[in-house]
């Protein structure tokens, strides 16, 4: 399958890649039709970020929790490009409920469980399950998923990652 690949700044690449393989029973696998570009994408594809942040932080503008996670390695490529789409849904494992092949679905940018503490009180970020940053797209050497500009995405936790789309 085709994925969108980010190498460096002004560089992206189309690649062959593995399809991804559903290995859980709340598994789902999507194809992405409809793909935001996010606000940090232009950011990182145009310049080093990582310079941006430092220069930031020096002058007071860049707070600490942002400049100590945006480390040298912070969107150093190459990774899987996307992390917030709108898909159809192409596969479902067993334990998936209360959706079907071939229904429209938001997929969120970020990867939880939905189900610990943390996620119950609305804070998916530093899940439980997943651990802190883990999303789609990886923003470099963290935890990714893959991307959304790709033929096919796995969702883990599909019961709790999968939104219905309202579609006219």
């Amino acid at each position: 399958m085709k994925q969108l690949t980010y190498l460096k700044p002004n560089l992206l690449k189309w690649e062959e890649v593995p399809e991804p393989i559903l290995t859980k029973e709340n598994d789902a696998s999507v194809s992405p039709f409809l793909v935001a570009r996010c606000d940090i994408d232009a950011a990182f594809l145009r310049s080093d970020i990582f310079k941006r942040i430092s220069i930031g932080r020096f002058l007071g503008l860049v707070g600490t929790s942002l400049s100590d996670f945006a480390r040298k390695d912070f969107l150093k490529g190459p990774f899987p490009f996307g992390h917030e789409c709108v898909a159809e849904i192409v596969a479902l494992e067993k334990g998936v409920r209360n959706f079907k092949l071939r229904q429209k679905v938001i997929i969120p940018f970020q990867i939880s469980c939905g189900v610990c503490p943390i996620c119950e009180s609305g804070l998916s970020s530093p899940c439980q399950e997943t651990g802190s940053f883990n999303m789609y797209s990886g923003i470099g050497k963290h935890v990714s998923q893959g991307g959304t500009l790709s033929d096919i995405l796995k969702v883990p936790y599909a019961n709790k990652m999968l939104i219905p789309a309202p579609m006219t």
